[in-house]
């Protein structure tokens, strides 16, 4: 068994060096030109397809006044130069936006400036939505690229505010010209509103029927959402 394994691995080594010994020569600079790096798309980084669209699906949360579960839209993303990103969606409520300003939520004191038992009224139901997001590229490679950042979305409801966030998006890009893409953001929604109805009851001290309207506590927010899109190399040497 020794001599039947040895055989075969020392054919091999004789090949080797038979092979370099009729191998043409090169000179020192033709070795080293050899060794350089070659612009090859898969040398080429994901921040080099400047330009995106995608199709986007997202979840949304503006603390307890309004939860999107599913909005569909658009995205166009563009990195002007290799360490920044830049991102704006306009997305579309694909099902009815959850108002937790529930017509039966009562509310006891003057928060509002009044005495009384009071009921939330619930704000329309927000139809579509933007975000606009900017953000600094920390890994850049082949295929992926991370660019942590803020992150703005805001609905066409005044009532739901602005939320304003840290988000983490994650690019992938698996073969030249596909995009992949996810991101969450958490924060805080911020310049909400809440309407107040006066209702009668015994030691009710405001106007039956009377609406109230003033500033929400700012809450939290939350953002995820999943992208399928086509990437554009705009470098003047692409090929």
């Amino acid at each position: 068994m020794i001599q039947s394994t040895f055989v075969p691995r020392s054919a091999i080594a004789v090949w080797i060096v038979v092979a370099a010994s009729l191998a043409p020569r090169h000179g020192v600079a033709e070795v080293s030109a050899s060794l350089q790096p070659r612009k090859e798309l898969g040398a080429q980084r994901v921040t080099d397809h400047a330009v995106w669209v995608a199709a986007v699906a997202s979840r949304l949360r503006l603390g307890y006044r309004a939860e999107v579960p599913l909005a569909l839209g658009a995205e166009l993303g563009w990195y002007p130069i290799r360490y920044l990103r830049l991102a704006s969606r306009f997305l579309v409520a694909s099902t009815p936006v959850r108002d937790g300003c529930y017509p039966d939520v009562a509310f006891m004191g003057g928060s509002q400036g009044e005495l009384g038992y009071v009921f939330c009224q619930p704000s329309r139901s927000a139809r579509f939505g933007f975000a606009l997001s900017v953000g600094a590229v920390v890994v850049d490679t082949s295929h992926w690229a991370i660019a942590p950042g803020l992150v703005a979305v805001r609905t066409d409801v005044a009532d739901y505010g602005t939320a304003l966030g840290v988000g983490l998006p994650i690019d992938w890009q698996p073969r030249r010209g596909l995009k992949l893409g996810i991101d969450v953001a958490l924060g805080a929604a911020i310049g909400q509103h809440i309407s107040l109805r006066c209702v009668p009851m015994p030691m009710s001290q405001c106007t039956p029927g009377t609406v109230v309207t003033g500033p929400n506590l700012d809450t939290w927010s939350a953002l995820a959402a999943v992208s399928v899109g086509w990437t554009f190399d705009l470098r003047s040497d692409a090929r």
